[in-house]
Formats: C-alpha cells, sequence, structure tokens
C-alpha cells in the first residue's frame, strides 16, 4: 500500500479541509519550483554516466552537479524570501511562515533527485529502497506524533523539514562513501546542459500541467474545494506512482544497452515494462469506478466523500496514459531528441491553462480532471508518433484484452455489497487481486522468460559491473 494512502486518513481526519489545502499549496509550490532549480540534471547523468569507463570522469560529473544545483538553488530560495509576503497572501491565507518553510526545503532537499539517481547508476537500488522506505514511515510517524499532540500544520511543516535533511544526509553519506568527491569540472555542466536543456522546457511544462490545476482551483474555487481535489489525487496517482518508479530505473540499463548497439535488447525493455505497467495499472482502474467511494469515505473526512467520489476514476485514467507516455519517451531521452519533446509540452502547457479556464468554472472540481485527461492523451499519441519513426514498438493488443477481460471479471467481486470499512475493503481488494492474476495466468498471458526479464530490470547491480 502507497505511504500516501497511510498518511492521507492522518492528516484529513486530523485538520480542516483549509489548513489541508494550505499543506497542498505548500507541497505543490516546492514541487514546480524544483524543475528549475534541477535543470534536467539528473537525466544527463542517468543519459551519459551507466556508460561512462572512467571512475574520475563519473566522480568529476557528480561534484560538478551537485555544486551548480546547490547554487542555483539558494537563487531561488532567495528570490521567495524576498517576495514572502504577496506570495503567502496569495496562496497561503496569509501565513507567512509557510513560505519560509518552502524555501527552507528547497535547499535541503535539492540535491536528493541527484543523489537518487547515482543509487541506480552504481547499482545500489536496495539501498535506495532501504533510504526511501526510511524516509517515507519518518515523515508518516513524525506527522502522526505532532497532529496526536495538537501542533497541527506548523508540527506537519517542521516534520517535513527535519526528515528531509535526515534523509538527505543519508544519502550524501553512502554516495560520496562510494564515489568520493573531486574538484568540479564546469567543462561537463556544460555538456550535460547541452542535453538537459532542450528536455527542460518538457519537464517544466509536465510538472506545471501537472501543478497548475492547483493554483487555478485555489483562485477560482478556493482553498477548500483544493483541499478536497487533492485527497483525490493522492488516492488517484497510483498509476502514476508505478510508472516513475519502473522508468526510473528503466533509462538507466537501457542507455547502457543503446550505447552498446543492443537495440532490439532496448526493444524487448520498453516493450515489457509497457506490457508489465499494465498488468498491474488496468485493473486498478476499473476498481477505481466501483469503490472510489469506499475510499474517500475510508482514508478521509465527510466533506472530501461526499465531493470527490466521481473524480478518482478519471484521475486514474489521466495517470495510467500519461505513465504509457512516460515509457515511451525513454526513445526520444535515447535518441537525444530532447527538443521534440519540448515542442510537445510547449503545446500541451497553453492547452493545459486553457482548459482549465474555461471547464473548472462550468464542471468546478470535475473541469480539472478532464482537461488533465484531455493534455495526457494529446502528449501521449504525439509522442508516441515521434517515437515510432526512430524506434519500432509494438503495443501488445492481445496482452491488453486479455487484461481487460480479466479486469471485468475481476470487478464482480466489488460489486458485492458490504459494510463500508476498511477489514471488507481489504478483504474484497484482495480476492479480487487473486482472481485477476488467476484469470491471466489461466488464459496463457504471459510467460515465465518475461518474468526472468522483469526481474533483469529490477537487478541493476549485474548490468552495471
Amino acid at each position: 500500500m502507497p505511504i500516501g494512502f497511510v498518511t492521507l486518513p492522518i492528516i484529513t481526519k486530523q485538520i480542516n479541509v483549509n489548513d489541508y489545502g494550505v499543506w497542498t499549496m505548500f507541497i505543490t509550490l516546492t514541487s514546480l519550483i524544483m524543475p528549475f532549480t534541477g535543470l534536467s540534471l539528473s537525466v544527463a547523468l542517468s543519459r551519459f554516466l551507466p556508460g561512462e569507463k572512467n571512475p574520475d570522469t563519473v566522480i568529476e560529473a557528480f561534484s560538478s552537479v551537485i555544486l551548480f544545483k546547490l547554487l542555483v538553488t539558494i537563487i531561488f530560495s532567495s528570490i521567495l524570501i524576498l517576495f514572502a509576503d504577496d506570495i503567502s497572501r496569495h496562496f497561503f491565507d496569509n501565513q507567512l511562515y509557510v513560505v519560509y518553510a518552502c524555501s527552507l526545503y528547497l535547499v535541503i532537499t535539492t540535491l536528493r533527485p541527484v543523489l537518487d539517481r547515482m543509487l541506480i547508476i552504481n547499482g545500489k537500488t536496495k539501498s535506495r529502497s532501504i533510504i526511501r522506505i526510511t524516509d517515507a514511515y519518518m515523515g508518516l510517524i513524525g506527522i502522526a506524533i505532532s497532529l496526536y499532540y495538537g501542533f497541527g500544520l506548523k508540527g506537519m511543516i517542521i516534520v517535513f523539514l527535519i526528515t528531509g535533511l535526515v534523509t538527505n544526509m543519508i544519502y550524501l553519506y553512502i554516495v560520496i562513501n562510494q564515489n568520493g568527491i573531486k574538484i568540479p569540472n564546469f567543462k561537463l555542466i556544460k555538456k550535460y546542459l547541452l542535453y538537459s536543456l532542450p528536455y527542460l522546457p518538457a519537464s517544466l511544462s509536465l510538472w506545471i500541467v501537472d501543478l497548475t490545476d492547483r493554483f487555478i482551483i485555489n483562485h477560482i474555487l478556493g482553498i477548500v474545494p483544493l483541499g478536497i481535489f487533492a485527497a483525490c489525487i493522492t488516492i488517484g496517482r497510483i498509476p502514476k506512482m508505478a510508472s516513475v518508479l519502473l522508468n526510473y530505473i528503466i533509462l538507466v540499463s537501457i542507455s547502457k544497452l543503446y550505447d552498446e548497439g543492443k537495440i532490439g535488447e532496448v526493444v524487448t525493455h520498453i516493450q515489457y515494462t509497457l506490457k508489465y505497467y499494465m498488468l498491474i495499472c488496468i485493473p486498478m482502474i476499473f476498481g477505481s469506478y466501483i469503490i472510489s467511494e469506499d475510499l474517500l469515505i475510508i482514508f478521509t473526512n465527510d466533506d472530501i466523500a461526499s465531493s470527490g467520489s466521481s473524480l478518482i476514476p478519471l484521475i486514474t485514467t489521466s495517470f495510467f496514459i500519461f505513465g504509457i507516455y512516460n515509457t515511451i519517451n525513454q526513445i526520444l531521452l535515447l535518441n537525444k531528441k530532447t527538443k521534440y519533446l519540448a515542442y510537445i509540452w510547449g503545446l500541451a502547457l497553453p492547452m493545459n491553462i486553457f482548459l482549465n479556464f474555461v471547464l473548472i468554472p462550468i464542471l468546478d472540481l470535475q473541469g480539472a480532471v478532464i482537461s488533465t485527461l484531455t493534455t495526457y492523451l494529446f502528449v501521449f499519441f504525439s509522442t508516441y508518433v515521434l517515437a515510432k519513426k526512430l524506434i519500432s514498438i509494438k503495443l501488445d493488443f492481445i496482452f491488453l484484452a486479455k487484461s481487460l477481460f480479466s479486469s471485468l471479471s475481476m470487478c464482480l467481486i466489488l460489486l458485492i455489497d458490504l459494510e463500508i470499512n476498511l477489514l471488507n475493503l481489504l478483504l474484497k481488494i484482495i480476492i479480487c487481486v487473486l482472481i485477476y492474476f488467476i484469470l491471466m495466468i489461466v488464459i496463457k498471458s504471459f510467460e515465465q522468460k518475461e518474468i526472468h526479464l522483469i526481474r533483469s530490470l529490477l537487478s541493476l547491480e549485474k548490468q552495471n559491473k
């Protein structure tokens, strides 16, 4: 179960929707600024370092990127502090301390994407998993304790800052202990920026599309509807989380294969990543159409449950489409065609903003979700058309049909009317998962060799030796 599922009820049942809206804006603002501070340099590291034979170059690249990124982040944090009064008035219900917390959090966590990528490049996926799990549960326990003792929103933000600091110190210790650190070579930064900067507009547009609806909802509907929307996003974004996890790992492995000229293996990796992504996420979409209201009743409060149940199925579908795009776009990254992604997202961003301003006043929160779904569909089809010209990827429609059939059959269990509580919901979900996978095995949806391939994707130590 994703940690957000556990954190959501702890927060929404202890603070009011207004404070949850401010908390959402805190997360949203820091997330929106991070692409500007990162300049997509962590993506450049994933593309160039896996095939690098000279360990000194790896150390120089790492040292140069973290110093450069830290300097850029300090500039952006200073700008936040300079305009703190205006930002707090427009976005944080005049709570000035939240803006200062945003500025501090950016500095504390700015190196995390680079450190995270370095662990994957070094084949330390187990260490990375342990750190991420520890970080999640430190935050969960800290937030629960702070809310129990009545510290409210301020306590949550303090926990967030402390957890981020501790986690990044652990990251730094492990990465520096393995790689060491050298005097930066900013000539490497120039090389990486030439690769990453054309991708930056795409990265920024993606983040803005993902987050701008929060600002528009806050502007048009207010902070309370924003809290409702954010709670629904937390539940509905599981397909995106699955996609990000798979593709975060796959870029490192397929970059090395591509540089070695093993295009056939690259195609195989991408096709099986898509296949197993659909295996996981298609039943989630079907299930969300039936149990979304039950989920909100159990994991949130009555205000959110009464307004948000119709949003989750569309949110889940939107993120599913995004996940397919996120795998297909690896082809453009491999071929260093990052400018194509900039063009696509350059069109998608104004489309999304326009649709939000048109649909939200008419359809309320439903309008924001439809805007996102429409934008992701445009991005997916555009990327697929361009990627197919570079490397031909075949979508397994037979497997898709089998997954749809198994998902429909599974949903019969979810229609059973039981008292709404966590135990009954978990029981139905477990039974559904068993039925789904049994049906998929019975109708011969995958072979044993495919399972071995997925295991190899998640175990990069051998590939990086």
